[in-house]
């Protein structure tokens, strides 16, 4: 004898690998105030379906009011889901549909006939309990199943919320990473690369095993460094322009703290001048600028040559990544000029660029200036050290500029230093 199935007016498409989530969003309907006997699972009816959608699962369809799908990979590899979503598309007007994206969606936000034409509500984006909360009260509202007082709505809203932080808590790391840097229409793409590098770094054999679990998950994703050199306004000076941009990924489940400094060869007392640095945060991302413009200052010991000027400090939270631009500048005499950087955290890839201005390439004072640029191995007693090319030298063929690109990682210790050097009227290097 066959079953019966009433008629139900909500009908929620999902993955039974997504059960977790589901029996989030039924426990709020029914909160709110909808019984759960107008309410269809999919997944409830799944079981023994061999060849096409079951009779039971098309009939609930055909006459729901409101249809929720549940997007997520498992959902997009399910041929039933994708005929439940064919389904639901070809309601039309007929019905109200809701899409919710779980995090770390591949290849596309759609899912058969349903694509980004209906607005989807995404797990990883800040407000995603409120916004979908809301949806949900105006439309059961306006299917006068909003069966509640004002207390019973806040109680049912706080269970909500609890529930969805405890379910992010438990997604795989990557998954649980706030990007809202990137628009919406990058952020899988943005995910996807640092899923990769996470991968790639994690692979890494020579990786220090003393560093902490926390250190371990954070990484610069990318990170570039550009270098322009041009005639001072003081013509025994240099002016020394650098902009270094990157994506932090803090993985950890602790904030982390980024000092930003430069170090200079001292010339008497002090360097000749430095102005005030410029540090441009995405204005949508996680990271908070907490400390800036801090005055140079000399290190105490008289017998060191450097002078340290210390600038800003930003914060980046747990669990989420950035993107931040850096500017400095400054002039030196050529002779105390020099560059060095040393990475703290492992790169998903990493480029130098260094170049002289048309004007100092042209100049008689300046013309015979060439760059020097060496690597510095993660382990300065490990010069073999495979994880950076020893091939990549960075120096054109004329020495008058320095590119050099690891796209295939580069390990957390390591950097570069780029110095000048003159060329003679005998054509040799003087230092």
């Amino acid at each position: 004898m066959k079953k019966i199935i009433k008629k139900k007016r909500i009908f929620v498409s999902h993955s039974e690998k997504n059960r977790d989530f589901v029996q989030i969003l039924l426990d709020y309907l029914v909160g709110i105030g909808a019984e759960r006997k107008d309410i269809f699972c999919s997944s409830d009816y799944r079981s023994g379906v061999n060849d096409k959608i079951s009779d039971d699962v098309f009939l609930a369809l055909r006459n729901t009011e409101l249809d929720i799908i549940i997007l997520s990979n498992e959902y997009k590899k399910s041929e039933f889901c994708l005929s439940e979503a064919g389904v639901i598309r070809s309601k039309e007007q007929k019905s109200i549909k809701i899409v919710i994206a779980l995090p770390n969606i591949q290849n596309g936000e759609y899912a058969g006939f349903i694509s980004t034409d209906y607005f989807q509500y995404r797990l990883e984006t800040i407000f995603f309990v409120q916004s979908l909360a809301n949806r949900l009260q105006h439309e059961l509202n306006h299917m006068r199943m909003l069966n509640t007082n004002q207390d019973q709505m806040l109680l049912a809203y706080d269970r909500f919320q609890k529930a969805i932080s405890r379910y992010r808590s438990r997604l795989p790391i990557i998954e649980n990473l706030s990007i809202n840097w990137a628009s919406d229409n990058e952020q899988e793409k943005a995910r996807l690369s640092i899923q990769q590098t996470y991968i790639k770094i994690n692979k890494w054999s020579t990786f220090r095993q003393e560093n902490s679990k926390a250190e371990r998950n954070v990484f610069f994703n990318e990170y570039n460094r550009d270098i322009i050199i041009d005639i001072g306004k003081s013509p025994k000076n240099l002016q020394v322009r650098t902009t270094t941009s990157y994506t932090i990924v803090n993985l950890s489940d602790n904030d982390i703290f980024q000092e930003f400094s430069s170090q200079f060869l001292k010339s008497g007392k002090s360097i000749d001048s430095f102005s005030n640095n410029k540090i441009i945060i995405n204005r949508n991302g996680n990271s908070e600028l907490i400390q800036k413009d801090v005055k140079s200052k000399s290190y105490e010991d008289e017998g060191s040559p450097y002078i340290l000027s210390e600038v800003a400090k930003i914060r980046t939270k747990a669990h989420s990544s950035d993107q931040v631009c850096y500017e400095s500048i400054y002039e030196i005499s050529p002779s105390l000029f020099f560059q060095s950087k040393v990475v703290g955290y492992p790169c998903g890839q990493f480029c130098i660029r260094a170049n002289f201005t048309e004007n100092f390439l042209k100049s008689r004072k300046y013309g015979g200036y060439i760059f020097r640029y060496q690597v510095i191995p993660p382990n300065p007693n490990d010069l073999q050290n495979l994880l950076i090319p020893s091939n990549l030298r960075g120096e054109s063929m004329d020495k008058k500029s320095v590119f050099a690109s690891y796209s295939n990682g580069f390990p957390a210790g390591g950097g570069y230093v780029l110095t000048l050097s003159t060329i003679s009227s005998k054509g040799r290097n003087r230092f």
